[in-house]
């Protein structure tokens, strides 16, 4: 066997269609690095690739890397469809500041001539949070924060789901909707969350004692303080609960009616 470094490879030198192609570093007949003439096709660890790059191996893992480390520096991955479509999707890790230490994951959007459109997704390593827009500019529709509060429309959410509806486009629409298709004709039997088909469950979780509440509130900013009423569910026993209306007045929330458990109301008394 001659070994002997091979410095070239092209059609005057080395005809691969006749030969159907070449292998190197072949341990065990799999090569390290095989190019398949016939089929057009390149396998890494691969002796019959699948497709046009075909890598096989324990865990393989396909690195790209950018050695600048100037701002905005990024290594890419573009994928297009086929012709007649020449836009193009890109994915993307980078840097959004000199040196590296801001680093993101983000895919993004180019036209036809390969100028950028818009963000569609957005993983920000240092502040651990996801952004995902739509729109013709990549507007931010939706944020998932480190500590797994999701804001819709609004990239700054208070609470595990917060809804954010601006004046402009849109301000007149209903904000959420809850719809579901079912035959139910009356409230009966076991109310469960797997028991019946109710369109939103408001369940407090503590089961520390049997005396407990689920509520809604309805709140509207002021020029002091929020106006606000609540509606609430409140446990008097085990399997019994009372539905009360509270409403405020001079900064202050108070029971104004009661519908107990066992369906007598009380209008200013909590013991009808």
């Amino acid at each position: 066997k001659v070994v002997m470094p091979l410095t070239r490879i092209d059609s005057a030198f080395l005809d691969l269609d006749a030969i159907g192609g070449i292998d190197f570093d072949v341990n065990n007949n799999v090569p390290t690095f095989k190019v398949d003439a016939t089929t057009h096709r390149v396998g890494i660890g691969h002796n019959s690739p699948e497709t046009q790059l075909h890598m096989l191996g324990s865990y393989p893992t396909l690195k790209i890397q950018n050695s600048n480390t100037t701002q905005y520096a990024s290594a890419s991955i573009a994928l297009q469809g086929p012709a007649g479509d020449e836009r193009y999707t890109k994915i993307l890790h980078g840097n959004s500041n000199t040196g590296g230490t801001e680093t993101y994951f983000q895919i993004e959007q180019y036209n036809a001539s390969g100028a950028y459109v818009k963000q569609i997704a957005h993983y920000s390593y240092e502040y651990d949070y996801w952004a995902f827009s739509t729109g013709a500019t990549g507007t931010e529709k939706l944020r998932i924060t480190s500590s797994g509060f999701v804001g819709i429309n609004d990239s700054a959410p208070e609470v595990r789901l917060h809804v954010f509806e601006n004046t402009g486009d849109g301000s007149s629409r209903t904000l959420a909707m809850f719809q579901k298709n079912h035959t139910s004709t009356s409230i009966s039997g076991n109310m469960a969350s797997n028991g019946y088909p109710h369109a939103l469950i408001l369940e407090n979780q503590d089961s520390s004692s049997d005396q407990g509440l689920s509520s809604l509130c309805f709140s509207k900013y002021t020029s002091g303080s929020q106006s606000q009423a609540v509606i609430a569910g409140i446990s008097e026993s085990a399997g019994s609960m009372a539905l009360t209306f509270n409403t405020e007045s001079s900064n202050t929330v108070g029971e104004r009616l009661r519908i107990t458990s066992a369906g007598r109301m009380g209008v200013g008394t909590n013991d009808p």
